[in-house]
Formats: structure tokens, sequence, C-alpha cells
């Protein structure tokens, strides 16, 4: 494998996660607008049961598929036709449903609407193999420029048609634009011609891990969902709306650098058996991701109230001190969860499912018990499931690599106190600050300095070194 390659693959992702982020901001307030609330709300009824579906229709095999020979045929043929059964049942299952919904919802153009998405179910399900190949092969540069593509190509396709009247279907159509890239590029970048062979027994092991990352991601929704539901009937819909942007924007956040982080320590973990290349791999990417992430949680929420206010508005002053924590303790979730592309890699998808779940019945016992503790307990006990997560994910990953934890802590113990003194000066000066997109531009980009100063500081050595790192492998020839 080339370290060049992989190098090159994951700030290609990172890249374009941040870019993906960047059009969803443009996209939702532009779309909306365009659209107006019924159009806009048709689209948001069908979109969520198409995604639920989605993550249900793979059956976990893109995160198991990778771990797979190429030159076992028997295993990507039947895999294949798995998924293509599995997509065109997922498919014609929207498309029963989408009636009941509409009764449901007094909408009757809504069949209409989720029979058009449907195709998306089969034409994601039949990228899934090239993924896994492409991951394999260690190159992920070709996913991020899919991604990008089809994003740009999307929201293109969506703006003329809302432009031209299309309404909803200028969201259908987006979608669809992204999806038909997805699939169009990666079967093309990594083409298999599958025989005509299917067997159960084959997938079996797949199956086992798949079937255990899919109980993870139900529960994962079946927690949002019980969080959402609890919230809005103990605080009211206002507080609810301020209680999901505050976990969806450290979410965004953490995914743009941890999902890149992840899929390169897996591709890097599949294709080598020497533990200590795996070990070594592993603190190689704690360091990166302590070095980017902690100082953007710090800063941003140094200044989380001053952002909110210009971004979101005075009306969502609520979302300030949730979101301030979250961007803390969602970072520290993330940053352990790291190591579980290893345990992944290595067949041991059961332990995920077993933390999602601890992590799962202590955020719902935390909201179920947020009338009697208040908000200020609800921030405080969700912060702590937070904290549990990573501490947990990093006695695993530690237990498994037979390696301590404190050799872990070692690589991010710089950064971490580096980026708290940045935080701290950045949100002693917006005190004294007057409110402004640029004080808040200038006091972050002067805290970044405070940051990067304090690592010549703490560890110059260590700092010049990563950064020789990246440049040989970025110039490698």
């Amino acid at each position: 494998m080339s370290n060049r390659r992989l190098a090159f693959g994951t700030l290609a992702m990172g890249a374009a996660n941040f870019l993906k982020i960047g059009i969803q901001l443009v996209m939702l307030p532009l779309m909306a607008r365009l659209l107006g609330p019924s159009e806009y709300g048709l689209y948001s009824l069908a979109m969520p049961i198409i995604m639920f579906i989605m993550m249900l229709a793979d059956g976990g095999l893109g995160a198991s598929l990778a771990r797979e020979p190429e030159d076992n045929t028997d295993v990507w043929s039947s895999a294949f036709w798995a998924l293509l059964i599995s997509g065109l049942i997922m498919a014609g299952a929207v498309c029963a449903s989408s009636y009941f919904l509409a009764a449901a919802a007094h909408e009757a153009r809504l069949p209409a609407i989720m029979i058009a998405l449907s195709p998306c179910l089969i034409m994601f399900v039949i990228s899934v193999p090239g993924v896994a190949r492409l991951t394999r092969q260690a190159r992920l540069e070709v996913g991020a420029i899919c991604d990008v593509v089809g994003n740009v190509a999307g929201a293109g396709c969506a703006i003329v048609l809302a432009i031209h009247g299309a309404g909803a279907w200028s969201l259908v159509a987006q979608t669809s634009v992204i999806y038909f890239v997805r699939a169009l590029v990666f079967n093309v970048a990594a083409p298999m011609l599958p025989r005509f062979h299917l067997s159960l027994r084959d997938l079996a092991p797949h199956l086992m891990i798949g079937g255990t990352i899919i109980g993870g991601k139900l529960v994962d929704a079946a927690d949002k969902s019980i969080e959402n539901a609890f919230m809005g009937r103990n605080f009211g819909s206002g507080r609810l709306g301020a209680f999901s942007i505050a976990n969806q924007i450290p979410a965004f956040l953490c995914g743009s650098v941890s999902n890149a982080l992840w899929a390169a320590l897996y591709t890097q973990t599949i294709r080598t058996t020497d533990e200590e290349e795996v070990l070594r791999n592993y603190r190689n990417m704690i360091r990166i991701m302590a070095l980017l992430l902690f100082p953007m949680a710090a800063l941003a929420a140094a200044e989380g109230q001053q952002l909110v206010a210009l971004l979101l508005g005075n009306r969502w002053g609520a979302t300030s001190p949730m979101l301030e924590v979250f961007l803390i303790t969602t970072t520290l979730s993330s940053t352990g969860i790291l190591g579980q592309a290893i345990l992944v890699a290595k067949g041991k998808a059961s332990v995920l499912f077993r933390i999602t779940a601890e992590t799962a019945v202590m955020r719902v016992l935390v909201v179920c018990a947020s009338p009697w503790i208040g908000m200020d307990g609800l921030i405080a006990g969700l912060a702590a499931s937070a904290i549990y997560t990573c501490w947990r994910s990093f006695a695993t990953i530690c237990r498994a690599m037979r390696i301590s934890m404190a050799s872990i802590m070692q690589q991010m113990k710089w950064p971490a106190l580096s980026s708290c003194l940045a935080g701290i000066a950045c949100w002693l000066v917006s005190r004294h600050l007057t409110s402004g997109l640029l004080p808040v531009m200038l006091n972050l980009l002067a805290g970044s300095a405070c940051y990067f100063l304090l690592l010549l500081l703490f560890e110059r050595r260590a700092l010049f070194t990563d950064m020789g790192n990246v440049r040989r492998l970025l110039i490698r020839r």
C-alpha cells in the first residue's frame, strides 16, 4: 500500500466532508426560500423513511466486505446478488408503504415522491461492493471526488428545477443525481463482473458482522427518537429545536475529520497483519485527530454564544449552553470511537454494539430524568455519557492491543492542554469584544495562533516531526 496514496485519500475525504457541509449550509436556506414550507415539508415527509430503509438495505456488508480478498469471487458475487435483491425488496416496500403514509399524513402527492425516490435504494446497494473494493485498494480519494461531484451536480440540478417551479421534485432530482453519480463512479472505478452465484453460507461471516453493525445503528436511531420525544414533551418544541441543533453541529464538525481518519485507519488495518504497524497507525491517527479537532472544538465553544447569535439569530439563544458543552464532549467521544475501526477490521464489531447500547441507555435515562434534574442536569448527564463512551472505547481498544491507556493519552496530552489554554484566552477576549462577524473571526484567528504557539512551546520537536512526516508523504514520488 502506498502511504502517499492513503495520505492523499484521507486529506481528500476530509476536504470533501467540509465541502459537503458547506453545500448543505447553503442549500438548506436557499431551497427553503425557493420552495416554501409546503413543498419542502412534502419532501421532508418522504426522506426520513428512505434514509431509514437505506440504513438497513446493505445489511452492514459495506463495512465488512473490504476485509475479503478480491480473488474470492464466490463471496463477492454472492454479496452483489444479495445486495441487489435486498435493494429491490426495500424499494418495493417503500413504494407500498407510501400509500399508508400518505393516508396517515393526508398528503395525496406523497406516493409519487416516494416511488420516485425508491430507485435511490437500488443505486445505493449496487455501489456497496465498489466502495468496499476501493477501500481495500486504499483508493479513498475516489469516494471523496465522487461525493464532491455528486453533491455539486445534485445541488445545481435542484436549484435550476426549483427556479422553474418544480417544487418538491427539485429535491427528488437532487437526491437521485447524488446516488446515480455514486453508483456510476464506484462501479466504473472498481468494476467487477459477478458470477451467477448466491450463497448465504459464503456470506455468513460478513452477515454476522453486518448484523451487529446494523443493530448498533438501530439502537442509535431509537435512542435519538426517544430523546427527541422526551425533550419535546418535557421542555417544548423550542428547546427541542435548540437541542437538535446543539447535537447536529458538533456531529458535523467532528465527522468532517473523524470519518476520514476512521476510513484510513480501517484501510490500514485490513491490509496488514503486523500488530506493531497497526498500533503505530492508531497512535498517529489519534494524534492527528487531537491536533485538528481539539482546537476547533475549544475555540468554537469559546465563541459559541456569539457564533449562534450571528449564524442562527437571537431566537436560538437557548442553543448556546448546550452547544458549548457538546462541542467538547462530542470531540472526546469521537476521539475514543476512532479505535473501533481496528475492531471492525478484525471482525470484532460486537464490541461496538455493546458500547452503543450502553451509551444509549445512559442518554435515555438522563433525558427521562430531565423533569427532576432540569436543563443543567440534562446537559451534565449527556456530557457524562459522551465521556463514558470515550473512556469505554479507549479501554476496549487498549485491552485488545495490549497497551496501556497512558500511552494513548500521551499522544493527546499537549494538544489538549494547548487547546484548553487557547480556548480560555479566546473566551476571555470575547467578553470584551463588540458583537459582529469581523471581531469574532479575528478572535478565532488569534486563538488559533495562540494554540500553535503553545504547541511550539510545549512540544516543538514533536510538532516539527509531524510536519516533516506529512510533507514527506505528500511530496514523495
